[in-house]
């Protein structure tokens, strides 16, 4: 190599005999002008040593970002499968409820068909009884007549007369109640039949209803033991800790996830601390909202996620 490439001897002069440790004197120096160069044209900001220690840390700091927008995708995906699963579960408890709720109407309907049912046994009881007395009523009016034929004077022709006529008009309104109950007790029968179909179309709808349910209730439970297995998978990749904090705070306040747009909590709708937002926007902890106490982030920490 030339020495005036080095800039260490002008050209014309003799240069001495170089040494190896001239040699490495040499190019000391050269590195030490060419980062001086770069230096003062700004390429170069900071020691090779310095720089190395800040991409350290960028690194680390990165890593850490990663680390928690996985953690906060996690919680997500954990809280949306928590969400379907305890919609499934709603849908499955009202099922039978419902059901339930048929079943006692269907109960109710056949409770009122089966008093029907005693007022008209009780009913024709009356009927019969009315009519063993109308034939009473009958047979003392033939005696009243017949006491009327045989009256020896007057007095007993008034006596017998005035029963006879008695007998008449009890016979009289005895067959008008009768006729009163037959005309009743048709109608009883023809309602109660009509009551009757009612009540068994209602059975067999239930019936039907119920085999449906049982359909619905297995496609539920199926659906909910595979988003289960789902959430069990997923809470494996969560920190302990943060699920335990997670289960906590969604026992107490159902959604327990949620992002931080503009300084302000999307589950409260209170500002939080700029402090505690500076923190949200470094990335690097898990931190709760100080109002409603749910786990919150900064949204746009999400938007750079990519595939994990």
């Amino acid at each position: 190599m030339p020495d005036n490439v080095l800039g260490l001897a002008p050209q014309g002069a003799s240069a001495s005999p170089r040494t190896p440790t001239n040699r490495l004197g040499e190019l000391i120096r050269f590195a030490a002008v060419a980062l001086l160069r770069l230096r003062r044209i700004g390429t170069v900001r900071v020691g090779f040593f310095s720089r190395c220690g800040y991409r350290r840390t960028f690194y680390k700091q990165d890593t850490e970002v990663v680390k928690l927008r996985n953690q906060l995708k996690r919680l997500e995906e954990l809280q949306r499968h928590d969400a379907k699963i305890q919609e499934l579960e709603n849908s499955l408890k009202a099922i039978p409820a419902k059901l339930a709720a048929t079943q006692a109407d269907l109960t109710r309907v056949e409770a009122l068909l089966t008093g029907e049912r005693a007022q008209l046994t009780e009913t024709e009881r009356y009927y019969g009884e009315q009519k063993g007395q109308l034939e009473v009523d009958e047979q003392q009016a033939v005696g009243a007549k017949h006491k009327l034929a045989q009256a020896k004077n007057s007095k007993e022709y008034m006596a017998a007369q005035r029963e006879s006529e008695t007998r008449r008009e009890g016979v009289a309104s005895r067959e008008a109640e009768i006729a009163k109950l037959v005309e009743a007790i048709e109608n009883k029968k023809r309602l109660m039949a009509e009551r009757a179909a009612d009540v068994q179309t209602l059975r067999q709808s239930i019936e039907k209803d119920s085999e449906a349910a049982r359909a619905r209730m297995a496609e539920l439970e199926g659906k909910i033991a595979e988003l289960r297995g789902e959430r069990d998978h997923l809470a494996k990749e969560v920190k302990p800790e943060v699920l335990k904090r997670y289960g906590s705070i969604r026992m107490r306040r159902g959604l327990a996830v949620v992002s931080v747009k503009n300084g302000t909590c999307q589950g409260c709708n209170m500002n939080i601390p700029p402090q505690l937002y500076n923190v949200l926007q470094r990335g690097i902890s898990i931190e709760t909202c100080p109002s409603c106490h749910r786990i919150i982030y900064w949204e746009e920490i999400m938007k750079d996620a990519g595939a994990v």
